[in-house]
């Protein structure tokens, strides 16, 4: 099987960070994690799409970037829907990938009403979501999922784009990121999934 594009998930090196002494110690510069996925984009043939916590100056953002095969960064978004000690983007871009319009928002950008508008302006082809998802009381839960949860992420992503790739962290202990992933599309149709509670890869041809 031929892969041409991997989305990971938010905050993919370090998992999610929010303490001041984390981030003083984990953060990372627009160029340096420019220059780490660039290489491993470059080494595997394979486009990336990575969050990551971002350093600039006194300033931390939850940021993600889109990295293509010869490991040219061509896509790059700060999240907006994001609380302190975090600053917050101010945009949402696009920028051609493979031919398709692409764009990339992070996690709670997909329910944040101004966020959205701004993404459907855009007339995506294809919309990359790193996400960094926990529940409040317990993990797993995968009723909670199946029921409610997984339908809250598909109605959000319905009609944002023709493909909507959503991609959680997975940490195994409670309160932490739960895993899994869905392919949205426009239609709101999920195309393929990942688990609950899983680090499953979820495939699909576009």
């Amino acid at each position: 099987m031929n892969i041409d594009m991997v989305v990971l998930p938010e905050m993919s090196l370090t998992g999610y960070i929010f303490e001041p002494h984390e981030l003083d110690d984990f953060a990372i510069s627009i160029d340096e994690a420019s220059e780490f996925w660039s290489r491993v984009a470059s080494e595997t043939g394979i486009a990336l799409v990575a969050g990551f916590a971002e350093k600039k100056n006194k300033s931390f953002f939850s940021s993600g970037l889109l990295v293509d095969k010869d490991g040219q960064i061509v896509g790059y978004h700060r999240k907006i829907n994001e609380m302190p000690p975090f600053s917050t983007g101010t945009d949402v871009s696009a920028f051609e990938f493979n031919g398709l319009m692409t764009a990339i928002i992070l996690c709670g950008d997909l329910f944040d009403d101004g966020v959205v508008g701004r993404v459907r302006r855009l007339e995506l082809d294809l919309l990359l979501i790193p996400i960094y998802r926990c529940f409040d009381m317990r993990n797993p839960d995968p009723e909670r999922w199946e029921k409610e949860e997984k339908w809250a992420y598909v109605r959000a992503a319905a009609g944002l784009a023709d493909y909507v790739f959503i991609s959680n962290a997975l940490d195994k202990w409670e309160k932490s990121a739960f895993g899994g992933g869905l392919i949205v599309n426009k239609e709101g149709s999920i195309l393929a999934e990942s688990p609950h509670w899983s680090d499953k890869i979820a495939f699909v041809d576009l």
